[in-house]
């Protein structure tokens, strides 16, 4: 596969891809918490 120029690059391009596919990603590991409550509160 293509090698970005940095894993940060990597994976920013990564959080976006799943973002624009649909899934909940977290700004940040201290985020995640409120991603899963949030996301659980919509679907009950």
């Amino acid at each position: 596969g293509a090698k970005s120029g940095s894993e940060l690059e990597s994976a920013q391009a990564k959080n976006q891809a799943l973002k624009d596919a649909g899934a909940v990603v977290p700004t940040s590991y201290e985020a995640f918490e409120t991603a899963i409550k949030e996301t659980f509160q919509k679907l009950v």
